[in-house]
């Protein structure tokens, strides 16, 4: 729903009458809330819209939304800043997210970029990290929280890998397309050098790009899960599909990576097996009684055979 009232489109963040921008309601909250910005601001936030392809009402909407998620985790009110601009440097956080790398990466999280606003899944302040925290309890009871998570993570083999080394939400279009497949090839590597037992694609519209990373490894698509960016209706959805896989471990009958039998040849050593004579296998209750080859052939002896016994002619007795 557009406001069209002129005073309180004038209190948009980043007015300007010859572009005549509009001021959104937020439907889930049922009333509209007006900032007013002096100068300067305003003007970064119309540019910051205009390489966006947005507005700016909805650039400041996003960036609320996205902080309002990310405080439900009490650790990242206190890493909330005035500014929500680069906490780190780039550089400073793919240390921080490579502190966090198990090593053995059983399932792997392919997330699309960190968020443009400086929140970080691995400062335990991001919208992603207070859903797949919610996702965690859902499955197992409990999780403790901030860094303390990050690290039962790490004990479990989780680990999230971006795409792109830096912020494209803000992006659209071709630009954001090609950022995510100029780095395909960086995925392909890291899934051939890891082979994750599952890889959870975090963004429907990534999917290609994975399945694509995924064939050039050389992994088959059959350990990968695609779930939705758990923001605004999708959220549910998102902690339901991935607490389905971090529930607690059920044993099954899946060979372990390390054990490859891809050089194998079916019925090789057949014909010797064959020829060292018959296997037959023992009732449990007999077993015990018998535990090895040569207990059974004794006991096996002392019993009188007949010619008959063998398919032999009953004449020869």
């Amino acid at each position: 729903m557009k406001i069209t009232d002129d005073p309180l489109r004038k209190e948009s963040p980043a007015y300007r009458p010859d572009d005549g921008w509009d001021v959104l309601e937020p439907q889930p909250m049922q009333v509209v809330l007006s900032v007013r910005f002096d100068a300067r601001s305003a003007r970064r936030i119309a540019e910051l819209a205009r390489l966006s392809a947005g507005t700016p009402s909805r650039l400041i909407r996003d960036w609320t939304l996205e902080r309002l998620d990310a405080l439900e985790s009490a650790d990242a009110v206190r890493a909330v800043r005035k500014d929500p601009a680069g906490y780190l440097a780039d550089g400073d956080f793919e240390a921080l997210r490579d502190r966090y790398r198990p090593t053995r990466i059983e399932m792997l999280l392919v997330g699309e970029s960190r968020p443009a606003g400086g929140t970080f899944f691995y400062l335990a302040n991001s919208n992603l990290f207070a859903a797949t925290r919610e996702a965690y309890i859902a499955a197992n009871g409990t999780a403790p929280r901030g860094a303390e998570f990050l690290e039962l993570l790490q004990r479990g083999g989780v680990w999230l890998y971006d795409i792109a080394p830096a912020p494209i939400n803000r992006l659209s279009g071709r630009p954001r397309r090609e950022a995510v497949e100029g780095r395909v090839a960086d995925l392909a590597v890291l899934l051939r050098e890891a082979k994750p037992r599952r890889v959870v694609v975090i963004k429907r519209s990534l999917e290609p790009a994975v399945r694509s990373a995924l064939e050039t490894a050389g992994i088959g698509d059959d350990r990968l899960h695609v779930l939705p960016f758990p923001l605004y209706q999708w959220r549910a959805e998102y902690v339901a599909g991935l607490a389905r896989l971090l529930g607690p471990k059920k044993p099954d009958d899946e060979p372990r990576e390390e054990y490859d039998f891809r050089g194998g040849r079916r019925g090789r050593h057949s014909r010797e097996f064959a020829e060292a004579g018959a296997v037959v296998r023992l009732d449990p209750d007999v077993a015990i009684r018998y535990p090895t080859s040569d207990a059974v052939n004794e006991a096996l002896r002392s019993i009188p055979v007949t010619p008959a016994d063998i398919g032999g002619d009953p004449g020869d007795l």
